[in-house]
């Protein structure tokens, strides 16, 4: 239970924005899985299964699965049985994910980690954390991008705030008529598509809010709510889309993620996704600093730099916080001490030998290991490479 744990990536599927970048960084062999477009990996949540191997390189192909059942990202091999992350946490929850976890999140693992390939996705908003409502949950959240990319962030300053609702609500407006119209047979659904499209073209809500490209490695911090945010497509300058690797707490979509508008999304048959125009502009951050974007970009501090290490600290929130260590030596210090806290390490890049105890276990690119709180102290070492990079998320 005390001993660090290999962690079963949940691979999401997502035929309409996936691609093949999740695969390839894990190096992924089966055709039937690598040919598949993956949009998200599941790294870390409270479904999470652990493999009982001591390396990556011994796990069989994962099947794709689905982050809402916890049965789903096992390994296809019957004679691996892996445990889970609930199961350990049943068994001594503090020894598992530590007393400052236990303070802040209770008896539950209630941060979610997800590596990410996305294209575009709809115009939202979390509420604060202190926000009273009986349908809405504070969502905080936080990336860290691995590719350039593009997002909307913030409300440009001096709009009509009063337009900008109207624009949003016209379009759903047409959008739920042209859904009716398919779904009734009188439109077809290219057709119905192409005349929201112009509707949309028209008067675009993007003018009100701020397009900006984000570069390799930088951050952006959004755990304390109410901020306008979403990713963009920009085909030239991002072509595999938003590379991101995801911290956030654990909270389902359809009570945290607000939309005001879904871009003209329009499903095969016909339906679209219901938005809430009325709770987006009742509980945005309007205030300027909210709608600054330099107020959400996190560039990572460097904390430790040494001839055989950099450790950086990407961004650190009260509900988590997100390391970088790169490391061309065996690493030991009070940076891989697990003090009141859990420890998930991801391999950004290169590949980690793990050391605790009397046990070891290898961890190849694009995985991930779990490392309970009672373990106390683990070295952190590249293997068959001179240099590791790693991804720490702690309390």
């Amino acid at each position: 239970m005390i001993k660090p744990h290999i962690i079963i990536p949940n691979l999401i599927e997502q035929p309409t924005w996936g691609g093949s970048y999740i695969a390839k960084t894990k190096k992924i062999k089966d055709p039937a899985i690598a040919k598949k477009k993956i949009g998200q990996s599941y790294e870390l949540y409270q479904n999470t299964n652990l493999s009982r191997k001591r390396s990556t390189e011994s796990l069989p192909s994962l099947e794709l699965g689905n982050p809402t059942d916890p049965t789903q990202a096992k390994l296809i091999s019957k004679n691996d049985k892996p445990t889970s992350i609930n199961l350990l946490m049943k068994k001594d929850a503090e020894a598992v994910l530590g007393a400052k976890a236990l303070k802040v999140h209770g008896r539950k693992m209630n941060i979610l980690i997800k590596f990410t390939q996305a294209k575009g996705n709809s115009y939202q908003i979390h509420v604060k954390k202190n926000q009273k409502d009986p349908k809405w949950q504070a969502k905080p959240e936080s990336w860290y991008y691995f590719e350039q990319g593009q997002v909307t962030l913030g409300v440009k300053p001096g709009i009509d705030w009063e337009k900008y609702e109207q624009t949003c609500k016209r379009i759903n407006q047409k959008a739920m008529e042209i859904s009716h119209r398919i779904k009734s047979g009188e439109l077809k659904v290219k057709d119905g598509r192409n005349e929201l499209r112009e509707v949309i073209k028209a008067n675009n809500p993007e003018q009100c809010v701020h397009v900006i490209k984000i570069k390799k490695d930088q951050a952006i911090n959004l755990s304390s709510g109410g901020a306008h945010h979403s990713w963009e497509e920009n085909p030239s300058y991002a072509p595999n889309g938003n590379i991101v690797y995801e911290v956030q707490r654990n909270v389902f979509d359809p009570v945290s993620t607000i939309r005001s508008f879904d871009k003209g999304n329009i499903k095969g048959d016909g339906s679209i996704r219901k938005i809430h125009i009325n709770d987006y502009f009742k509980y945005i951050d309007r205030s300027p600093r909210a709608n600054d974007p330099n107020t959400h970009f996190r560039s990572g501090r460097a904390l430790m730099r040494s001839s055989g290490a950099l450790v950086k600290q990407i961004f650190k929130t009260p509900g988590y916080s997100l390391q970088e260590l790169t490391i061309t030596q065996p690493f030991n210090n009070e940076f891989t001490r697990t003090e009141g806290s859990f420890h998930h390490l991801f391999v950004r890049a290169g590949n980690l030998l793990l050391l605790a105890g009397n046990d070891s276990w290898i961890i190849t690119q694009g995985y991930s290991v779990f490392i309970p709180q009672a373990t106390k102290q683990y070295t952190a070492k590249p293997y068959k490479c001179k240099q590791a990079t790693i991804l720490k998320t702690y309390l």
